[in-house]
């Protein structure tokens, strides 16, 4: 046996994600950095002050709103004015573009930093937000922005390509950045590599290796960038990453069914929080394009906020400080950071804290380790009540607005609290003695199980995160169980937020709410369809690529009208190249169609002696000159039977990522077409239990596809959309559900 020597194009994956981890890892560092920065030696001046005093001034109060209205402004400004696409976490984008869906204008380095920057200053705004989550959507330009390399894209191209499948090597490739972002957020390996398997559509052996290495050098790049900090106390103001060596959980097998109700409990939760989200989300899509309105919002919410959190102390309570240095001498302390130990505004004298203050004035990372590890007298059960209350309805409201924001950090604060709650109430009631820092890590568990439905990665992602793999069977059990219950109300909170943006993500619904429905292939398949002869005239073939908006067309055989046999299928983009060729020969130069873009007519000129083949492509027949398609047409594939299940072709369009699948019957004459556009309508308005497009449309008073236009537009790709009256919305509702209106004069109607 031969020594085997990796190919080029194997070589550069390697060390394109080597680059993912460690620009990613640097980003992650950086930006805890300055968000640690920024709480501590600014607004934490503020707020700490305030705090402190007895004495209170208006100005006092008036100095941390308008800091926090102030970055939290000029982060939306940021993005409403240069990149509206990098509002949110990105995370339902991903997930649409790992499913096939392209994303012009999402993945661009201009995105990146917008991102990036605005995220860091809305975070350090004290909004109810995270900056985990936009970190996988930089993780996945950086991947884009190599992969978009001229080298890689050239040996990619070299590599077997399925036929009519969306193309797959630059997406491993985002994967591998979408990963590495989940990981430097969490550093979570593991985890990262996970979430990503969850996230997309395609997975493969190799694929899996390749991400573990992208994620292990994150790891290494964000524990040593945290080991090299010269200010290690001001990374730990940004991070959540700083107290893993601090928890120690009890194992308590016997408390099984406690841990399942809190999983219910969890899965409840989750579900409630996507379907208020999704309302608040329809009701903002009527000011979608109104910026003013936007920045007025962005600036109501921050103050509103900043507001709560300086007022809802005042019904806390004031508590006795605890031993944090293990038996030393004067170090009566209270939970947080060390500035934040006076409370003389909300009336606690020396050694004493407010424990409501504590939660909603420190930053994250110390709120997660305070409800993670503190004993079950550091705060009041009515505290926590208005915490769990307080956290859950902001990030409600604030999700959705035009700024960076992730769901991951607040899903995890909000379970914590809501895990004390459940641990102190139970304990009051039955008399037992649960441990609150276990049931509040069990608690985030079940809110992340319950809002995004990822079971597994989660469950690693909790697990490294705290250094806990003795809890690991407790842990599975609440997230499955939050799993289960969320699905009873609703889908995930992602596909949730793909249907409300217009984004075609095929997939989302489990194969039995698939099955009960019995629809099989020809219950969903397309009927009337632009279809072209083998031979074919040059008019008919214009007017076919002038009017139909498909990227294919089915080639089939006639007698007469009636179509007796499926010969393939034909992509556009190569008819448009074989009738400029034509043009060529005919012309002896260049023709008209080509000179419109140098670079079409560069690649036109490359692909002529391709398309024309060793045969003229123009033949005259009976005195009328026909075009030959057989040197484009290609056999798909894969061909359906019109019997087969819907389950089976959901789970065939996922596996293999086919864009168009025919149905043939009995190796006959096409009976019919499913593509991407079907199946996703089908999902939405067949087989979804919960009609979700249904209400957001009745919500929004748009259908799906305005929805689409708006997402085109925020990637730069389409012009503005324009308002419509809900008339001209319900006829282009009925449009989009019945696209066989608009037919050539040569369409076929297929029996």
């Amino acid at each position: 046996m031969g020594l085997h020597i990796p190919r080029c194009y194997t070589i550069l994956f390697w060390v394109f994600c080597l680059v993912i981890g460690l620009v990613v890892g640097s980003v992650a560092v950086s930006a805890n950095f300055i968000v640690g920065f920024l709480f501590k030696e600014v607004y934490s001046l503020f707020v700490f002050r305030l705090v402190d005093t007895t004495m209170v001034r208006v100005y006092d109060i008036l100095i941390p709103c308008l800091y926090n209205v102030a970055t939290v402004l000029l982060g939306s400004a940021l993005v409403l004015f240069i990149a509206p696409i990098a509002a949110g976490s990105g995370q339902p984008n991903m997930y649409a573009y790992l499913n096939g869906v392209e994303m012009p204008g999402f993945l661009t380095l201009k995105v990146a930093v917008v991102k990036l920057v605005a995220s860091v200053l809305v975070v350090s705004g004290g909004l109810v937000i995270g900056k985990e989550g936009p970190l996988l959507h930089i993780g996945a330009i950086v991947a884009t922005f190599l992969g978009g390399s001229r080298v890689f894209r050239s040996l990619g191209q070299r590599r077997e390509q399925d036929p009519f499948t969306y193309e797959q090597h630059a997406r491993d490739l985002v994967a591998c950045g979408t990963a590495a972002g989940l990981a430097a957020g969490f550093k979570a390996p593991v985890g990262g590599m996970l979430l990503a398997y969850e996230m997309a559509s395609r997975w493969r052996p190799e694929l899996t290796w390749r991400t573990l290495f992208t994620c292990a050098v994150v790891a290494a790049v964000v524990r040593g960038g945290s080991a090299l900090s010269v200010d290690k106390g001001t990374l730990s103001y940004g991070s959540l990453l700083f107290f893993r060596n601090e928890v120690d959980f009890p194992t308590p097998i016997q408390e099984v069914h406690w841990v399942a109700l809190l999983g219910a409990i969890g899965g409840v939760v989750g579900s409630l929080f996507t379907t208020l989200n999704m309302y608040l989300g329809s009701k903002r899509w009527r000011f979608k394009l109104n910026i003013p309105l936007r920045l007025l919002e962005a600036a109501s919410v921050t103050l509103l906020t900043t507001g709560l959190r300086i007022s809802l102390p005042f019904l806390g309570t004031c508590l006795e400080k605890t031993d944090h240095c293990q038996g030393e001498e004067h170090c009566l302390a209270a939970p947080g950071v060390e500035e934040l130990q006076a409370f003389g505004f909300y009336g606690c004298h020396n050694g004493t804290y407010n424990d409501l203050a504590v939660l909603l004035n420190n930053p994250q990372g110390f709120v997660v380790k305070s409800l993670f590890t503190e004993g079950p007298h550091a705060f009041h059960g009515v505290s926590l009540v208005i915490f769990c209350v307080f956290y859950f309805s902001m990030s409600v409201v604030t999700y959705g607005m035009a700024i960076p924001a992730g769901l991951f950090t607040p899903s995890v604060i909000t379970g914590g609290a809501l895990g004390r709650v459940y641990a102190d109430a139970v304990n009051r009631a039955f008399g037992v003695k649960l441990d609150p820092g276990l049931y509040a890590f069990l608690g985030s568990g079940a809110v992340l199980g319950g809002l995004y439905r990822f079971a597994v990665s989660f469950v690693v992602i909790l697990t490294e995160l705290t250094n806990t793999e003795e809890q690991l069977p407790l842990l599975m059990l609440v997230v499955i169980i939050a799993k289960g219950v969320g699905d009873r109300f609703n889908q995930n909170i992602l596909n949730h937020l793909c249907v409300l943006s217009g984004l075609p993500y095929v997939g989302g619904h489990p194969e039995s709410t698939i099955k009960r429905k019995g629809f099989e292939a020809k219950d969903v398949m397309t009927r009337t369809m632009t279809t072209l002869d083998l031979r074919e005239r040059r008019e008919v073939i214009d007017r076919a690529l002038e009017l139909d908006e498909t990227e294919v067309f089915p080639v089939v055989e006639r007698t007469g009208w009636t179509v007796i046999a499926f010969r393939g299928l034909v992509y556009a983009q190569d008819l448009r190249e074989l009738l400029a060729s034509v043009d060529d020969a005919e012309n002896g130069g260049v023709s008209e169609r080509a000179e419109i873009d140098d670079e079409k007519t560069r690649l036109l000129g490359e692909n002529a002696s391709r398309l024309l083949g060793s045969h003229p492509p123009v033949i005259n027949e009976e005195g009328e000159d026909l075009i030959d398609l057989s040197g484009i047409t290609k056999l798909p594939p894969v061909v359906i039977p019109p019997d087969m299940s819907l389950t089976s072709i959901y789970r065939l369009k996922n596996s293999t990522g086919l864009e168009y699948i025919p149905v043939v019957s009995n190796f006959g004459p096409l009976k019919g077409m499913i593509t991407r556009d079907l199946l996703v309508q089908c999902q939405n308005t067949l087989i979804d239990p919960y009609h979700v497009e249904d209400r957001l449309e009745k919500l929004t008073l748009e259908p799906y596809l305005d929805r689409v236009s708006y997402e085109n537009w925020l990637s730069g790709v389409d012009s503005l959309p324009v308002m419509k009256t809900a008339k001209s919305f319900t006829v282009a509702a009925n449009r989009q559900r019945q696209p066989s209106r608009r037919l050539l004069r040569r369409t076929t109607t297929i029996a």
